[in-house]
Order: C-alpha cells, then sequence, then structure tokens
C-alpha cells in the first residue's frame, strides 16, 4: 500500500463518518466531537513522536530528522491542547473568561515554534533547500507579524462575509434548529 492509497482510504473513512454525524449532531455537538477526537488523535501521535523528540532535545542533536521530530512532536502537543480547549470552550457557551485566556496563546506558540523548526535546518526539504532558510524564516515572520498588526489595527468585521456563506456551509440537516432558549448557537 502506497502514501496515495493510504491517504485515500483515510480520507474516506473519516469523510464518511462525518457526514453521517452532521446528519445526527448539531454544528456544536459536531464540532465537539471532532475536537474530542482530534485531541485523542494528536495526542496519540504526540506520544508515538515524543520519545525521540525527547532524546534529540536533550542530546541536543544537530540531525535535521530530529528537528522534525521535535516540530512534529511539538504541533501535536499544540494540535491535542488546542482541540481539547476549542471542545471545553464550546462546552461553556464560548465563557470569555476562558476563550481569553492565556492558555490558548501558549498552545498557538507551540504550533508557530513547530512550523519553524521544521525549516529551519538545511536540506529538510527534498535534501536541498536553494536559499538559506534562515531567509524564509525572518521573511515569513515579517509577513505573519504585519499581518496580524493590521487585522489587529483595523479589527475588520467578518460577519457580513459569515452571512454570504453558502448553504452547504452551515448546518444543512437542520439539527440545531430545535435547541432550547438560550443554547449556543449550532
Amino acid at each position: 500500500m502506497n502514501i496515495r492509497s493510504s491517504a485515500s482510504w483515510v480520507i474516506g473513512i473519516v469523510a464518511f463518518i462525518y457526514l453521517i454525524a452532521d446528519i445526527v449532531l448539531a454544528n456544536n455537538d459536531l464540532n465537539i466531537a471532532v475536537d474530542v477526537v482530534l485531541c485523542v488523535i494528536a495526542f496519540m501521535a504526540l506520544c508515538y513522536y515524543s520519545v525521540r523528540a525527547a532524546v534529540a532535545v536533550w542530546t541536543g542533536s544537530q540531525a535535521y530528522v530530529d528537528y522534525l521530530i521535535v516540530a512534529i512532536a511539538l504541533g501535536w502537543m499544540s494540535q491535542s491542547g488546542q482541540a481539547g480547549l476549542r471542545a471545553i470552550a464550546r462546552l461553556s457557551g464560548f465563557d470569555r473568561t476562558f476563550t481569553d485566556s492565556e492558555i490558548f496563546g501558549i498552545l498557538k506558540l507551540m504550533s508557530i515554534v513547530a512550523a519553524l523548526m521544521h525549516i529551519l535546518p538545511r536540506g529538510a526539504a527534498n535534501g536541498q533547500v536553494p536559499k538559506s532558510n534562515r531567509t524564509v524564516i525572518v521573511g515569513g515572520l515579517i509577513f505573519a507579524i504585519v499581518a496580524a498588526v493590521t487585522v489587529v489595527t483595523v479589527h475588520p468585521d467578518p460577519k457580513p462575509l459569515i452571512e454570504m456563506m453558502p448553504m452547504w456551509s452551515r448546518d444543512t440537516f437542520r439539527t440545531g434548529s430545535n435547541l432550547p432558549p438560550g443554547a449556543p448557537p449550532a
């Protein structure tokens, strides 16, 4: 079995389960379920890579494959934590005290570090990277910071765009239409 057939099977099975769950569950509940599954699966991947990543950090390895393994472990730790926190946020009705807490930021920063660790070592992609990876990292960070400052400064209102969302991206089966008064939207 090659990567294409493995990916096809996994995508097919996951998409089928998601579509069945989408028919039965309100969108809020579906998102909670997906985040719980993601939290567990990401934690499983983290467990798989964590020992090797810890050894690489402990020994101060310079092998590019160890940079990637540490990045993978950090990325899955971040994904698992963020998914768990999103599920808690939805279950709490998006309580601002919880959703504005610093713990979300810490987990997001792990993803940033993981991404940088993926491109930091020379020769990490296809055995040869044509430019210095530091140039790519600095350019990417500058672009990301400018984008973040722009969004925070302008603070665009996404509501008109959300209202223009195509029907298929909403709760197509109206599973959340029978929510009790005061419940969070589906």
